[in-house]
C-alpha cells in the first residue's frame, strides 16, 4: 500500500499541470453525467481524497506538515479554484505568498480535513444538480 506521503507527492505532481478546463462533460456508460466530469477540481479536492485515509490524528498532522514543507521545498504552485474559500485554500494561498508554514496546533488538522470534505461535497452536489438540470445557477 502506498504511504500518505507518496500519495501527497502524487497529488502535488498532478497539481503542477492542473488548470481549469471548459471541456465537454463526460457521461458514464448509462448516459448519466459523472461526478468525475466536474470542471472546478483543484488541489483541495485531490488532497481530501488522500488525507481522508489517515488512520490517526498524528498521521494526519504529519501529512499536513509534509504537504506544506514539500510545497515550499519544491516551489510547487498548486492550482486552487478561485471560488474555493475554504480555510485550506486560504492557508495554501498564504503559504505560497509568504512562505510561512501555518500553525497546526490543537484540532486544526482535523478541522481542515472536515472543511475540505464539506467543500468537495458542496461542489460535487452543485455540479450534479446543475449538470442534470435539477437546479439552476443564480447569481
Amino acid at each position: 500500500e502506498t504511504s500518505l506521503e507518496d500519495q501527497i507527492l502524487q497529488v502535488l505532481e498532478s497539481s503542477r499541470n492542473l488548470r481549469p478546463s471548459l471541456g465537454i462533460q463526460d457521461t458514464d456508460s448509462e448516459g448519466i453525467l459523472s461526478l468525475q466530469s466536474r470542471q472546478d477540481i483543484d488541489i483541495t479536492d485531490m488532497l481530501w481524497s488522500v488525507l481522508s485515509k489517515a488512520v490517526s490524528f498524528s498521521e494526519l498532522s504529519d501529512a499536513f506538515n509534509f504537504l506544506f514543507q514539500t510545497i515550499l521545498a519544491e516551489e510547487i504552485r498548486p492550482f486552487i479554484y478561485n471560488g474555493n474559500q475554504s480555510n485550506m485554500a486560504v492557508i495554501l494561498r498564504e503559504l505560497l505568498r509568504t512562505g510561512h508554514v501555518p500553525d497546526l496546533s490543537g484540532a486544526k488538522p482535523l478541522t481542515l480535513l472536515i472543511e475540505m470534505g464539506l467543500e468537495k461535497l458542496k461542489r460535487d452536489s452543485s455540479h450534479y444538480l446543475l449538470s442534470g438540470d435539477l437546479a439552476s445557477k443564480e447569481a
